[in-house]
């Protein structure tokens, strides 16, 4: 984008335009990689910079003490601005304290904020500071304007030669997207789009299985030989300069590694500082590959699974001297639907109204990027911000909308889900969770492969996890979508359905909606006049001994009129 643009950064005394005050102002004028100009000033807030402003930037109320004012610096920024489109890292903060509350902004603003969320989705961080680091861009005073305002031109850089590397179907596919959407992130692919390629591929092609160098030993079954790997003469104490001796996990090694020989079961309380991960570990992957017997490792929440999978694995891998297969399963709605999605994707991102749905664009265009380098369409891959996890939902792999083998991606092996299943069953080792594992339990264990021996982690959270699991719950959209999902299904197995198909999922909707409808009227009608939590509606629970109040005998009526029209026959339903 060969013109002329303003980069520009403020640092204030808070996050309020209507209740803070602009402390510093910094702006880069620039043309390509040229810098054309600059400009820096301190500013006289009038009032006390807070200690962790003065902490965080390095500005201090004696700086500030004899300062020009307010109006005659945002004067000489904006004239400094002029036609400029401006470039800034949440660009619409600094906007907004140039300009009235009500005001339209006057600039055409290119947010490197939202550009990186989408051109680099899978990065851990989208801070300035962190991108600026990782991206080997110059930055050396973080939290001052002018530094910042050069590290989002250089960011903004940076990002322009990364879209012009995409895949040309990419942008094409996520100009597609945008359509006429008046943003100037539009304008922006646009712009790549017509520049062509940069010449320098900018997504590394996915990969699904981490290369590992081989090794051929065979594992030990001996329990002291397992529990001195983990000792000050093991393999591991020879790669950790800090290495510390933690007798109570050499203790719980051993206990574990014994167990594995004699059968039978154990309850181990680790407190913190235990390494209780390697304690487990390391006995059951010695078991398992020696044995062919294959382990299950449960753990409370996914952020732990993937701890387990990403850093404690790896780790253990690097020292010990045989292979093995490690598989990471979470639940499906953990992982993208390739079919959900590409239908999510060609729906209109607008309100009712009409006007484009910003959030919503933004996200598609952040999946499309994510979803041309990732290997295992796992949402954990990408940090969700606002409505992303409205809109995840739209994509998600669901039970009622997956037609498994029926799929075309279930087919050519594309589906991330049923990957992840293929993936385990040629696993000595498999890392879930316990939401997963009770969902092993309630369905006859066709969930999880077939496994010989289990080690739940964090067991005292399953008693809460189980809870969870058993207890139903039901809503519309649920309901709404359930439907939706059997029309689906029709269709694959079927074919279009006919008018009486057609007739029965409409009734069926309607009837939905009308039992929910008069059930929201009741929760209403029911809430207490002083809330226990003010914040937020309490739970209204109704049981059968209040079947006969008059505002529950409707209710039910909707209710058997949903089952009988869920259940009833249609015997004129034919495909066409």
């Amino acid at each position: 984008m060969d013109r002329t643009f303003v980069a520009l950064d403020l640092e204030t005394t808070g996050l309020s335009p209507r209740l803070d005050r602009i402390i510093e102002v910094g702006a880069v004028r620039f043309e390509g990689d040229q810098v054309l100009a600059t400009f820096q000033s301190l500013v006289r807030p009038e009032v006390g910079i807070p200690r962790a402003v003065q902490e965080l930037t390095g500005i201090r109320d004696a700086d500030v003490a004899a300062a020009p004012h307010p109006e005659e610096v945002l004067a000489q920024l904006i004239d400094f601005v002029g036609t400029s489109s401006v470039v800034a890292h949440s660009g619409n903060f600094d906007l907004s304290f140039l300009v009235d509350g009500e005001a339209e902004l006057a600039y055409e603003l290119f947010d490197t904020l939202d550009l990186a969320r989408i051109m680099l989705p899978v990065v851990p961080s989208h801070s300035l500071p962190h991108l600026s680091r990782q991206l080997g861009l110059s930055h050396p005073h973080p939290h001052r304007a002018l530094s910042d305002a050069d590290a989002a031109r250089q960011l903004f850089r940076y990002l322009w030669q990364f879209a012009r590397g995409f895949p040309g179907d990419l942008l094409d596919r996520m100009l597609e997207a945008t359509g006429d959407w008046p943003h100037p992130i539009n304008h922006f692919l646009e712009g790549a789009r017509r520049a062509g390629s940069s010449g320098v591929e900018s997504l590394l092609p996915p990969t699904t299985v981490p290369v590992t160098p081989t090794r051929s030993a065979t594992p030990s079954t001996d329990p002291q030989a397992i529990r001195a790997l983990l000792g000050p003469e093991g393999p591991m104490a020879g790669l950790l300069d800090d290495y510390e001796l933690r007798e109570s996990q050499l203790q719980m090694t051993l206990a574990i590694a014994q167990l594995y020989g004699r059968g039978g079961r154990l309850l181990v309380e680790a407190g913190p500082g235990t390494g209780k991960s390697l304690a487990y570990l390391v006995p059951a992957v010695h078991h398992a590959v020696a044995s062919g017997e294959r382990v299950v490792v449960a753990t409370n929440t996914i952020t732990l699974q993937e701890q387990l999978f990403s850093k404690d694995i790896p780790f253990m891998r690097s020292w010990l001297p045989f292979d093995f297969k490690a598989s990471l399963l979470k639940g499906r709605a953990n992982y993208v639907s390739l079919r959900r999605w590409n239908r999510y994707l060609n729906a209109p991102s607008r309100r009712v109204d009409g006007t484009w749905f910003d959030d919503e664009v933004k996200f598609k265009l952040r999946m499309l990027v994510w979803l041309a380098q990732t290997g295992h369409g796992d949402r954990s891959e990408i940090k969700f911000n606002g409505f992303d996890e409205l809109f995840w939902q739209r994509a998600a792999s669901t039970p009622d909308d997956c037609l498994a083998a029926h799929c075309d991606n279930y087919k050519t092996q594309q589906c991330f889900y049923w990957n992840s299943r293929r993936a385990a069953q040629d696993a000595d080792l498999i890392v879930t969770n316990h939401a997963l594992l009770l969902a092993d339990a309630l369905n006859g264990g066709s969930v999880l492969p077939a496994h010989t021996h289990l080690v739940v982690d964090e067991a005292h959270q399953l008693e809460e996890t189980a809870v969870d699991a058993l207890t139903q719950r039901v809503g519309e959209e649920e309901v709404l979508e359930s439907i939706e999902g059997a029309l689906t299904w029709f269709r694959a197995a079927v074919g279009p359905p006919g008018d009486g198909v057609r007739a029965a999922a409409a009734d069926t909707r309607q009837a939905a909606t009308d039992f929910f409808r008069q059930t929201r009227a009741v929760v209403k009608q029911r809430q207490p006049e002083v809330p226990v939590r003010p914040s937020r509606d309490d739970p209204v629970i109704l049981d059968p001994t209040g079947r006969t109040s008059s505002d529950i005998v409707p209710l039910t009526a909707l209710a058997n009129g949903l089952a009988d029209q869920a259940r009833r026959p249609q015997p004129s339903c034919r495909w066409s």
